[in-house]
């Protein structure tokens, strides 16, 4: 239920901007996927895809040639421990696939580049299928669950960081009830309950 509304915010989150940013030519819309080699923890491996995506957007090369974008993380479980990875989609000119891979070698441990342009009316529907798409097994689940507690999954970039900071944000609505409320229970205190309205 969670993942469900989740991807559905999102998709909100990425039409909104989308329909702002529409990008011209010779600025057009990339798919685009960054890994890095297999980690023994969900959370280290994220802290190093992070940091090396910072690293990344910080060159000269990706300044000149990227607007702006949004990111999903990715983590699956493979043979060797956990395989976090980035799927990105972004407003850029064009960038040689050759040049991607050897700054994301020299700002990172990994070697995965993959890079291809999409239609923008297709970029939502890339992206938002990776939106808390979580690891098949129950046990996975469960840690990869404990570990990215309070980490964010989904998140905006250059330009975009702006545009999205200026979009509404779209209320949730309970799958049951179809209420826009939240509800705190103190445990301490009998029958005492507080509502408010949605940020």
């Amino acid at each position: 239920m969670c993942s469900t509304h989740k991807r559905k915010r999102a998709k909100a989150r990425i039409d909104g901007i989308l329909s702002v940013a529409r990008p011209k030519p010779p600025y057009r819309i990339k798919f685009l996927t960054l890994t890095i080699p297999n980690t023994d923890t969900i959370r280290g491996g994220i802290d190093v895809l992070r940091t090396s995506f910072k690293k990344l957007r910080n060159t000269k090369r990706w300044k000149r040639l990227v607007r702006g974008g949004l990111y999903v993380i990715e983590v699956k479980r493979g043979k060797q421990g956990w395989h976090p990875h980035l799927h990105i989609l972004m407003e850029s000119r064009y960038y040689k696939w050759e040049q991607l891979l050897k700054q994301w070698m020299r700002c990172s441990p990994g070697r995965g580049v993959w890079i291809e342009d999409v239609p923008t009316k297709q970029a939502v529907s890339y992206i938002t299928k990776y939106v808390n798409k979580a690891p098949a097994s129950i046990t996975d689940t469960r840690e990869y669950s404990y570990d990215l507690r309070g980490t964010r999954m989904f998140q905006t970039f250059g330009t975009w960081h702006t545009i999205e900071a200026d979009l509404p944000r779209p209320r949730y609505k309970c799958p049951d009830c179809g209420q826009s409320c939240w509800m705190v229970v103190w445990d301490t205190i009998d029958a005492i309950t507080m509502r408010a309205g949605a940020p």
